[in-house]
């Protein structure tokens, strides 16, 4: 699915699989997901593949956007995960019209030249019609990947 940014940005962000093809009987390492992004931004254009989210965190990423598209309050207003490569964080308040928010790209999901102590991210602004999209985009995305610790 595209984030579309501010400025003609745009982050790319789709699963191309499971980290580990095979399970480990029941170990939360099966959740596991290679997350693409492809980022155009002002501060570059590159494009990366690391295991950053969980089928848990992916899912709790669809609900937050869920959330804001229906103007209620999430959680945390900062979607950080375990793996600090990407984040989401809700730049103004929950039920604005016009939500603002920024996706920050941390170690892996930085691009290959990245300098030490620079921030790399993207701003956003949707309103409640383009969040749901998002959150539909990314619901279609995980479906394809299921828990597998759920099946076990």
């Amino acid at each position: 699915m595209i984030f579309y940014g501010l400025d003609g940005q745009t982050v790319e962000v789709r699963i191309t699989g499971y980290q580990f093809s095979i399970e480990k009987n029941d170990n939360v390492d099966d959740d596991w997901l290679n997350i693409y992004i492809n980022v155009k931004s002002h501060v570059g254009h590159w494009h990366t593949v690391d295991p950053s989210l969980t089928t848990l965190e992916f899912r709790e990423l669809t609900e937050w956007f869920y959330l804001l598209s229906k103007n209620e309050k999430p959680e945390y207003a900062d979607m950080r995960f375990v793996e600090p490569n990407l984040s989401f964080e809700l730049l103004n308040e929950y039920d604005n019209e016009q939500k603002m928010f920024r996706i920050k790209f941390g170690l892996e999901s930085r691009p290959l030249n990245a300098k030490e102590g620079e921030e790399y991210f993207v701003d956003f602004i949707a309103d409640n019609h383009e969040l749901l999209r998002i959150a539909e985009a990314l619901k279609t995305e995980l479906e394809k990947y299921p828990e597998k610790r759920l099946n076990a």
